[in-house]
């Protein structure tokens, strides 16, 4: 028997019902959305292309998600040129259209990808148009999304209060409205802010909460992430060998799914456990590695933190002109972000610091 589609080439040219359009792209976005978690990131981008290309949209608000998707993809894969135009793309169909929400979510992407290229001021003034925009539209997981992204800046730049405020408001916000998969990222900074301010259990808990709901969710890029800062966490409580462990972990899920996007990041905390191991010359290598990565996605914060860690390692080696021009790109490169450099520097470091520059001195640079 002769299929439809054979007896009659046109009819996969009809137009389908508003019901069918409805259910149709629904079903792309939930699609394109797991591909994503799953890391396959050129096949979710290719199936919103496809969408977009045979007009299943069926209005402005599914042609500017699908654009969104389409920025994401290239977020991930640290394309952030491609990201920011499709951003500005979905951003200008949402204007056309009134759409408050939509222009929320684009400005959204685009303070993420000024995030990713280090230039907080605009990321910021980017959140807080978007948090203006899902406030105004009742747009709840945006608003969880933008008071955890600016929780974030608040931790880059020492305001520890005002993360925390961001991060606990974000998280109480997902929990009411059922966004486990919003959960999972405040969760992690949660857990950072946490690590950071010494509450070791506590950061315990929010990352051990962040990767069950990872799991379930199957979110394969977040397992990554949540892997390498248990790992730090590891590190503070002095068991590397479990960080060591955490990092392998980490890469076996980033070589099974093809995730780029915490490559620097992952060489920076390998460094950090081959440094607690007394591996110098292993850390050396990989602090470095982290820094030509950082370079090549213009990420200021990983060269910041790649130089203050070499800059420990070099005083520990007695490479004193080392430690200075490191210290020095480290305070310089901070400073720009408008971060807090002594906020930031792990103890070893700290000391190390002092050692070389002396105590006033490096009271002097850290409060700068």
């Amino acid at each position: 028997m002769t299929s439809p589609s054979r007896a009659n080439p046109f009819i996969r040219f009809a137009r389908p019902t508003a019901a069918q359009s409805a259910a149709g792209i629904e079903q792309v976005i939930a699609q394109g959305q797991s591909l994503e978690r799953e890391g396959k990131r050129q096949q979710a981008r290719t199936l919103y292309e496809a969408a977009l290309h045979t007009g299943s949209a069926r209005h402005a608000g599914d042609a500017a998600q699908l654009i969104r998707g389409v920025a994401r993809t290239h977020i991930q894969d640290s394309d952030f040129d491609a990201a920011r135009d499709c951003a500005l793309a979905a951003l200008s169909v949402s204007e056309l259209s009134a759409d408050v929400a939509g222009c929320g979510h684009a400005e959204n992407l685009l303070a993420i990808v000024e995030w990713k290229l280090s230039n907080l001021d605009e990321a910021e003034r980017l959140y807080r148009r978007a948090r203006a925009s899902a406030q105004q539209a009742g747009e709840a997981r945006l608003a969880t999304m933008t008071a955890s992204n600016l929780g974030v800046i608040a931790t880059v730049r020492g305001d520890d209060g005002e993360a925390r405020r961001q991060f606990e408001s974000a998280l109480a916000d997902a929990r009411r409205a059922g966004l486990a998969d919003q959960a999972i990222g405040i969760l992690i900074n949660l857990g950072l802010l946490h690590m950071q301010l010494g509450r070791l259990d506590a950061a315990e808990s929010s990352l051990a909460e962040a990767n069950e709901l990872a799991t379930v969710l199957g979110d394969t890029g977040m397992l990554i992430t949540i892997e390498l800062d248990v790992a730090k966490l590891r590190i503070y409580q002095k068991c590397p060998a479990d960080a060591r462990d955490c990092c392998t972990r980490a890469r076996a899920i980033a070589e099974r799914t093809g995730h780029t996007h915490a490559a620097g990041e992952a060489a920076h905390v390998d460094g950090l456990v081959a440094y607690a191991l007394g591996e110098l010359a292993e850390a050396e290598a990989h602090f470095l590695r982290a820094e030509e990565i950082a370079i090549q996605r213009s990420d200021m914060i990983l060269q910041g933190e790649t130089a203050r860690e070499l800059a420990a390692l070099y005083r520990e080696q007695g490479r004193n002109r080392q430690t200075l021009q490191r210290l020095n790109q480290a305070h310089r490169l901070f400073a720009q972000l408008g971060a807090t450099v002594g906020r930031r520097l792990p103890p070893t470091a700290l000391r190390g610091l002092i050692v070389v520059v002396g105590l006033v001195a490096a009271i002097r640079l850290l409060v700068t």
